[in-house]
């Protein structure tokens, strides 16, 4: 969504969930140092690209379990991007922005649309009609999602919760994708439907 900016991440911790970022592009480019939501642009096309590693920098991450985390939400942007390309080949553009939303994301025009705060080297990105902001932080110029902010109160636990859930919704997204670019589905809502059944299973059908 940017033609397609995919943010894309159910946040599942101590019971709640929220938002984050997926995408898709051919192009592999550094990360932006303009602003916050610059940067979540340029995420869109290292998702694109299919590069885990230039979506992973998106990602600021302390530590070996932050770092599966960051690995895995990369997989699952990466996921996202795929499933929305299917669905809007095969179906067209309005069914693929309802199948990405069915997994939990929003598209560029959110992005645009979403409150930006800036505070030196930190920033929140606050997008309509959810409560959770996303927080960033400024590292060497680069603007990146904050996964320590992201998880901070929860315990290890939790977390490891939170990777393997995502984990299962990135492989069921990219089942689904791959249903799709096999016609499998005779329709997008069949498509639409099935994603938000797998979202809904992991992350509780109030967690949009």
């Amino acid at each position: 969504m940017f033609r397609r900016l995919c943010i894309a991440t159910a946040f599942l911790l101590a019971g709640s969930a929220a938002l984050a970022l997926a995408d898709d592009a051919k192009s592999q480019p550094a990360a932006s140092v303009d602003s916050p939501k610059a940067a979540l642009r340029s995420q869109d096309a290292a998702a694109r690209s299919g590069n885990v590693g230039a979506d992973m920098a998106f990602y600021q991450a302390e530590g070996d379990q932050q770092q599966k985390l960051a690995r895995t939400l990369a997989e699952g942007d990466l996921a996202v991007a795929r499933l929305e390309k299917a669905v809007a080949q095969r179906f067209g553009k309005d069914l693929a922005a309802q199948a990405v939303r069915a997994a939990g994301t929003e598209d560029v025009a959110a992005v645009d649309a979403a409150g930006e705060k800036i505070d030196d080297d930190h920033a929140t990105i606050q997008f309509r009609d959810q409560q959770s902001a996303v927080p960033m932080v400024r590292v060497d110029g680069k603007w990146k999602v904050s996964l320590s902010e992201w998880t901070q109160g929860a315990s290890p636990a939790q977390v490891d919760h939170l990777i393997e859930s995502l984990g299962k919704l990135a492989a069921g997204i990219n089942h689904i994708a791959d249903l799709v670019e096999h016609e499998k589905f005779r329709s997008g809502e069949g498509a639409r439907d099935h994603v938000q059944e797998l979202h809904d299973s992991l992350f509780g059908a109030n967690s949009h």
